[in-house]
């Protein structure tokens, strides 16, 4: 009797760690979820609300989730820049190298406000928006037009401390207005770090 019931109870154990990996097995599977036919540059997650994210596509501007990916919103274009000619390419190519807007390189939010956001676009600078993606207007009037800004770091102690880092790689072997950018008052104002390589022949990738 003592052996049944230790068979028994080794059973059940068995059973229920069989039935824990299948669960962990069915939930930790990959499945598509998103804009789709979207070309992804850049995803940022609200640090105040884990629900809420922003996703950056190559030329169709900014999408929204406010549910954890369950659904996408498509944010506003107005003021973001838009290409001079529209990337109409041959049909033969991806769907998502259609598009009006140029590549969203990066997105930051505020730890604070996750309707407080900066972007930025290969080529044309950094943008901010306090609406939740509503309305954008320009947050580099100190820095250059052309500027390319790869990544954008805020100090989530200080989200007054943000920093930028510029310059792209181009096809023909130059860059443009490379180096690290810092601003201590929430990107009213931009200085450019000299003692840190800059210019023409340098890019930041990381901080």
């Amino acid at each position: 009797m003592k052996n049944y019931i230790l068979l028994l109870t080794i059973g059940i154990v068995f059973s229920l760690q069989a039935k824990s990996q299948s669960i962990q097995l069915e939930e930790s599977h990959w499945f598509r979820n998103g804009p789709f036919c979207a070309y992804v540059k850049s995803l940022a997650m609200a640090p105040s609300n884990p629900n809420i994210l922003y996703l950056g596509t190559y030329a169709s501007g900014i999408y929204k989730t406010s549910d954890g990916g369950e659904s996408w919103s498509y944010c506003s274009t107005v003021n973001l820049p838009v290409y001079e000619d529209t990337l109409s390419n041959t049909p033969s190519l991806p769907c998502w190298w259609f598009g009006d807007f140029f590549p969203i390189e990066a997105i930051a939010v505020h730890p604070q406000d996750e309707n407080h956001l900066w972007v930025s676009t290969l080529e044309r600078g950094l943008f901010e928006s306090t609406d939740g993606g509503d309305s954008w207007q320009k947050a580099n009037e100190t820095l250059p037009d052309t500027l390319a800004v790869n990544l954008i770091t805020i100090n989530q102690q200080n989200p007054d401390d943000i920093l930028l880092g510029t310059g792209k790689y181009f096809t023909s072997g130059s860059t443009q207005n490379g180096g690290l950018y810092k601003s201590l008052d929430g990107g009213n104002s931009w200085t450019l770090i000299e003692n840190l390589p800059n210019g023409n022949t340098y890019y930041i990738n990381d901080i």
